[in-house]
């Protein structure tokens, strides 16, 4: 995956903060960031979850969290004006 990234043109090497408008080119270190970042990730997962399956209902109010900001960005960026989630009452 961070390969793939690393030789896609499209995607590029850069790390994008947002709201604060900073750009930092990676370069060659972008691959290791990727992996790093990947094995932290899945492992905070691994370690909410133990024994008991709490991963599954942190991992569904994530899930919702960022299909609802990915929603709204795609209205702001696209100008598309799709129906609301949420009927008005």
């Amino acid at each position: 995956m961070a390969l793939f990234a690393y030789f896609n043109p499209e995607i590029g090497t850069k790390l994008i903060i947002p709201f604060a408008g900073i750009e930092w080119d990676l370069g060659i270190w972008y691959i290791p960031f990727t992996v790093v970042a990947v094995v932290l990730i899945v492992n905070s997962v691994n370690l909410t979850d133990g024994l008991d399956g709490l991963a599954s209902g942190v991992t569904i109010i994530n899930a919702a969290t960022y299909t609802i900001i990915f929603y709204g960005m795609l209205q702001q960026l696209s100008g598309y004006t799709a129906r609301r989630l949420i009927p008005v009452i």
